[in-house]
């Protein structure tokens, strides 16, 4: 699927929302669904970008294309002028248009897409069969065949998990199985919980090369916090 104009989200499905008990309506490129959306990856590096826009050019459940018309809004109108009842999650796709972002592409992780492996999460990593997300141009393949996953824990809250060899680097904090074989020292980390800000990054040969990408979390009000909570019971059942 090629981007064209203002691209639309993928409606999540068999989710519990009392405010639209019988809709399934595909929403519109300026909404979000924060009763299921885990977190967006914004990439921050160009190796990253070609990630998402190969999820988009493949018509991946787990691409998100940022809303088209927030530049156009920015652009033109204040922000005293935006009619923040017509746009109620434009603060979200405002704060996913960081000037450290590179593309109009992201990964987005709903409840309502089924991982491949349930018990482990959505997958990253180069292999395409074993993963929910490939990561690609890896010629001197540092990126593992299952790199890491994102599951959630009881409260929804998204957990990043390392696996195999070549590390994952989360603002700063090495997620590494292998450091004492590497000749480092200090305890082994290998989860992290993510919150919006963090990056995510994928050491490549080329630091230029890295995979980066920065987290970002919907903001919840108290009603929206519990649909999404029941969701993710459903969800880890």
């Amino acid at each position: 699927m090629k981007a064209e104009g203002s691209a639309k989200l993928r409606a999540p499905t068999n989710l519990v929302n009392p405010s639209k008990p019988d809709t399934h309506e595909e929403p519109d490129s300026l909404s979000i669904d924060t009763s299921s959306t885990i977190c967006v990856l914004h990439p921050t590096s160009e190796t990253a970008r070609l990630v998402a826009q190969h999820l988009l050019d493949e018509d991946s459940p787990y691409a998100f294309v940022k809303a088209s018309g927030i530049k156009q809004f920015r652009d033109k109108d204040s922000p005293q002028n935006l009619d923040y009842k017509l746009h109620p999650d434009l603060d979200f796709h405002l704060e996913s248009l960081s000037r450290h972002d590179v593309g109009d592409c992201a990964t987005i992780l709903n409840i309502s897409t089924k991982p491949k492996n349930p018990a482990v999460g959505y997958t990253f990593g180069r292999h395409p069969s074993r993963c929910d997300i490939a990561l690609v141009n890896d010629p001197h393949r540092r990126i593992s065949n299952m790199h890491f996953s994102i599951s959630i824990n009881e409260d929804g809250t998204p957990i990043i998990e390392h696996h195999l060899t070549n590390g994952t680097v989360v603002d700063g904090q090495m997620l590494d199985r292998n450091l004492t074989a590497k000749g480092k020292t200090g305890p082994t980390v290998t989860k992290l919980t993510l919150v919006s800000g963090m990056v995510v990054n994928i050491p490549l040969h080329d630091v230029t090369l890295d995979l980066k990408f920065r987290v970002q979390t919907p903001n919840r009000d108290v009603i929206q916090k519990e649909i999404y909570a029941q969701n993710a019971k459903n969800f880890l059942i």
